[in-house]
């Protein structure tokens, strides 16, 4: 798994993605990297809640699995960073609730819509 260090800025983005975190919102999501250099923008899915959003027997979520659409939700908003900015942004996989908590208490805030 990825390894944070104690001056890593934790911005966690969690809940319904991407639904959950409109368009309006990746200006914003850049100027925070601009005003923080320490910031890490983490994406953090939850498939089983994605999947209740986009079950696999829709026509979306046939063409589109949770991975598919975290991956276009993260091609959007690095779209709007400057490049030297884009390792800042990622997908973090699956964890398990313990683990999610722990990440919770050490993040410096969850951004949410």
């Amino acid at each position: 798994g990825r390894k944070f260090f104690s001056n890593d800025n934790l911005y966690l983005i969690t809940g319904s993605l991407p639904p959950g975190l409109p368009p309006a919102y990746d200006s914003a999501l850049a100027n925070l990297l601009n005003m923080d250099p320490s910031a890490l923008l983490v994406l953090v899915p939850d498939e089983a809640e994605m999947r209740l959003w986009n079950p696999p027997h829709s026509a979306l979520g046939a063409r589109l699995g949770p991975k598919q659409w975290c991956s276009r939700l993260l091609s959007r908003i690095r779209s709007n960073l400057d490049p030297s900015d884009h390792k800042r942004a990622f997908i973090m996989k699956p964890i398990p609730v313990e683990e999610r908590s722990e990440l919770l208490s050490i993040s410096e805030a969850v951004i949410e819509a």
